[in-house]
């Protein structure tokens, strides 16, 4: 989860422990048909967005992810999938290869040369 996530849950009445973040009315599980119904689709309609179901927020996560840098490996062992998988689905949000592997590289050596300077002193 995101920082600002947990910070939220953190602070929300109930704190952020073995219980139901957000139990039904009358305790227990929320139905999530009443929830779409009567939360999730109004928030998405008084936003402007489409009528989508909450999965579609694992398309979203992914999507953030590869733009943040995330490496396929990682996000799909977070997402249970497989490497395949993720770049069949996901590998056209992908950066140049290429150019983002020099990058990387680049910036590894630009960040090992400082580190053997500091510590020789040259």
């Amino acid at each position: 989860m995101r920082r600002r996530a947990l910070d939220a849950l953190r602070a929300s009445p109930q704190g952020f422990g073995p219980s139901l973040i957000y139990p039904g009315d009358r305790g227990g599980h929320l139905s999530l048909h009443a929830w779409r119904r009567n939360e999730w689709y109004p928030a998405l309609e008084s936003a402007g967005l489409p009528h989508l179901v909450p999965y579609s927020l694992r398309h979203s996560f992914a999507s953030f992810a590869i733009a943040a840098g995330v490496s396929l490996f990682y996000l799909a062992r977070l997402m249970g999938s497989s490497v395949e998988q993720i770049d069949r689905t996901y590998g056209h949000l992908l950066p140049d290869s290429e150019e983002y592997l020099r990058g990387l590289l680049d910036t590894f050596d630009a960040t090992s040369t400082e580190a053997r300077e500091e510590e020789t002193g040259v």
